[in-house]
């Protein structure tokens, strides 16, 4: 072992020879506290750094120790430590410049401290503490001090001797260190009193420094910096040189190339003169772990252009201001609907679980790798996206998501209204090619949206999307949502489910109005025959259902199953502006409500009539009527026709009691076979005065408390919008707003803040009509 050096920091009365003071100094200690005393019994300290740095030129390593306190020969010859506490100030030494690549060394070798042995028989033990950081970390940013315990070792002339034990392998400075620049040792000396509280050196922390030069490649673990600087010179200033933009050159980094063991930050555009790197040779690799692309605005973002080139993304992608783009796709039928890493742009994400942050669009968006990447925001592959996972058996999973930024949680979107989801431009495709394609393992989770222009007679795949349409009319563009890993809105109180795929068509033409009475689509509905997506339902018993909104009602479609080509065709569905498709089981079917229910009178008598699309466990159906549209009683049950059917049923009933009078309100309470229930739109007759039709428009509860539901003719209006306006005695509008009509009814709610009083309700439909009715708040 060297010689160990100890850390002494020179005290007034240095000038005394030290067997005159040291009784002195024990009369004087008599008289304090044992902490205090303690204080002042490290008479040396030191540490041996043992150095071989790579500049200077180094040659073999040489074992140099380094003093804090320094009483006696030999420590008071040793260099001293740096001090920012002394007075004057003891400059910091300097160690040399390091590398990171084993072609330097910098270790602790050995620690010593000398204790005073009387009347300081309390010191029960000694700890060198250091720590290595980057000059200029903020102090909540630290790291911890490290703890090497020394040994008693003897005694000297003037006390015991501390050291650190033989055979105690050196301490490494550098290791884990993943980047260049300037660094601080921090050294600390403390003791252990028998009370089991710590002495420290009254000169605190010591230091030392050196410097690491920046590696050509960036450490693993590391991160490193762009630079953007321009580096060429003209007589009008500076000039961006290609290498200025080159990804793989080390000057353009502040801590080498990064790898795909390692991050880099691309930092905020500050001014037009900041220069970003351009990926531009498709032969090159361009790799990284965790990107961070800084700014969060269009002006501010920080920039990445892929050219004809690959960048492979190992870690997270976080580009809050969207400044990554990739937008070259070359000519012809081997670049576009392909992947060609020769002519597109192409960004490959290659890790395991991924979080991708800020709005994308690239030519070739390739998920590779394992795990789940979740896109929080909007992807855009404007060419293709492709799969390639690591493992075919284990798969790779693409998904729109959401981040709580709290506790860094990420969950699937499966919300088609959100503002995260993977988005097929009309130029983008799904890969079809064998092991690229979506698998039952690899697969785009949650929403994927489409854009297309629907012509009569083209079939459109909508980028292969999973749902081909061709139309017998030409509607323009419309928009298809897939959202795949969960199921529709489930029904109450039935273990019917679909499947964990669904379609949203929005724009198509409205075949339940009279101009577009004709229009329908042939439909090809692809699916996934993992046990997953099947969502327990036997493959063999796949038949196609469609809804007005986002879960039951339901309605059964029927369909052609092809079990190897994992398809369900439904020839003719006619079309609707907005509908929800998607599989279901044909032996257990999901439940469909009313498709219509009217009533009408017929002299003094209310003419009932109803009709279901399909029935599942259906008992019957109870008809209710009310006086003032709130307290209902029995007229009379209806059994069901069919209790499981898939086929539209008509029912009717008359109600035929006399002495109607006023506003009579009917509804239906559909029961089930085992008790469940559920209940129809309210319906209104008007029974004063001469026979009419059904009252036009009626109101319910009335008087109401905090919302009021309106009921229209339904034997002319179906569904659409109408604009209700709520008006005062005196003719001010007090409420209006836009509102859906479905089935012919519509609701009208967040009224508690209303002054009870009378008022007049106007309902304007779509065709321009208006109907009014008197209705009353609480």
């Amino acid at each position: 072992m060297q010689n160990t050096p100890t850390l002494f920091r020179k005290v007034s009365l240095n000038w005394l020879p030290w067997r005159i003071i040291l009784p002195i100094l024990a009369i004087v200690a008599s008289l304090w506290s044992p902490s205090d005393a303690l204080a002042q019994t490290q008479y040396n300290n030191a540490v041996t750094i043992t150095q071989r740095p790579t500049l200077p030129a180094g040659g073999s390593a040489q074992a140099i120790p380094y003093a804090g306190r320094r009483a006696y020969a030999p420590y008071n010859t040793y260099t001293r430590l740096g001090n920012p506490n002394a007075t004057p100030i003891v400059a910091t030494p300097g160690l040399g410049t390091y590398d990171l690549n084993g072609n330097s060394t910098l270790t602790i070798s050995d620690g010593i401290i000398t204790v005073g042995t009387s009347p300081f028989n309390a010191v029960t033990g000694a700890t060198l503490l250091y720590r290595v950081y980057l000059t200029g970390t903020p102090i909540g940013q630290l790291p911890n001090l490290s703890r090497l315990t020394l040994q008693e070792n003897g005694t000297d002339a003037f006390g015991v001797v501390y050291k650190l034990p033989s055979g105690t392998p050196p301490v490494d400075l550098l290791a884990g260190l993943t980047s260049g620049g300037t660094y601080t040792i921090d050294i600390q000396f403390e003791l252990s009193a028998a009370d089991g509280s710590p002495i420290t050196d009254p000169s605190g922390s010591y230091n030392l420094s050196f410097s690491i030069t920046p590696p050509a490649v960036t450490p693993a673990g590391g991160t490193t910096t762009w630079q953007g600087i321009s580096r060429g010179m003209d007589a009008n200033g500076p000039v961006t040189l290609p290498s200025d933009t080159d990804w793989n050159n080390k000057a353009n980094w502040s801590n080498g190339v990064p790898t795909r063991l390692s991050n880099a930050v691309i930092p905020a555009k500050t001014s037009s003169a900041v220069v970003y790197p351009i990926l531009n040779d498709p032969s090159a690799t361009y790799e990284v772990n965790n990107l961070t692309m800084q700014g969060n605005s269009g002006s501010s973002a920080a920039q990445l252009v892929i050219n004809v080139a690959t960048l492979r993304v190992y870690g997270n992608l976080l580009q809050p201001g969207g400044g990554l783009s990739g937008n070259i796709t070359g000519n012809g039928p081997l670049s576009t609907g392909v992947t060609n890493s020769q002519t597109n742009s192409t960004l490959v994400f290659a890790g395991a679980d991924q979080v991708i942050t800020g709005q994308l669009l690239v030519s070739d968006i390739i998920i590779a790798g394992s795990g789940i990447k979740s896109v929080i925001n909007v992807m855009i592959p404007s060419n293709i996206i492709a799969f390639q996972p690591a493992s075919v058996t284990a798969g790779v999973v693409i998904q729109s998501a959401a981040q709580d930024l709290s506790s860094g949680t990420v969950n699937t979107v499966f919300d088609t209204t959100g503002n995260s989801y993977i988005q097929l431009v009309s130029s983008s495709v799904i890969s079809l090619k064998a092991g690229e394609a979506e698998t039952n393992t690899s697969y785009i989770k949650g929403v994927t949206r489409a854009d297309r222009n629907l012509v009569a007679g083209v079939q459109n795949t909508f980028g292969n999307i999973g749902l081909d349409i061709t139309a017998n009319h030409t509607p323009g563009n419309i928009f298809v949502y897939r959202v795949v890993g969960d199921a529709l809105t489930g029904p109450v109180a039935t273990n019917a489910v679909p499947v964990k795929r669904q379609f949203k068509i929005v724009g198509d033409d409205n075949s339940e109005s009279a101009v577009t009475a004709t229009s329908n689509i042939d439909v090809i509905f692809h699916y996934l025959d993992s046990a997953d997506e099947l969502n327990t339902i036997k493959e063999e018993n796949l038949t196609m259902f469609r809804s007005k909104v986002n879960g039951a009602p339901y309605q059964p479609v029927a369909g052609s199953l092809n079990q190897t080509n994992n398809t369900v065709t439904r020839l003719a569905l006619p079309s609707l502006t907005t509908s929800y498709i998607t599989l279901g089981d044909k032996t257990n079917p999901l439940p469909v409500s009313l498709t219509a229910f009217t009533a009408t009178r017929s002299n003094q008598n209310a003419v009932l009539a109803w009709t279901t699309a399909s029935e599942l466990n259906n008992a019957g159906f109870e008809v209710q009527v009310s006086n003032d549209g709130t307290a209902f009683r029995k007229l009379t049950f209806v059994t069901s026709k069919s209790p499981n059917s898939s086929q539209t049923i008509n029912y009717s009933y008359t109600d035929t009691e006399t002495n109607k009078l006023g506003i009579r309100y009917y509804r239906l309470r559909q029961v089930d076979t085992d008790g469940e229930d559920s209940y129809s739109p309210v319906r209104a007759l008007s029974f004063d005065g001469a026979a009419v039709a059904s009252a036009t428009l009626s109101a319910y509860p009335n008087p109401f408390s905090n919302k009021i539901d309106f009921n229209l003719d339904a034997t002319t209006v179906g569904s659409g919008v109408a604009h209700v306006q709520v008006m005062d005695m005196a003719g001010r509008t007090v409420r209006e707003q836009n509102l859906s009509v479905a089935n012919a009814s519509l609701t009208l709610d967040g009224l508690d803040n209303l002054r009870s009083g009378v008022y007049i309700a106007k309902v304007t439909l779509a065709n321009g009509s208006t109907q009014t009715v008197r209705i009353q708040k609480q």
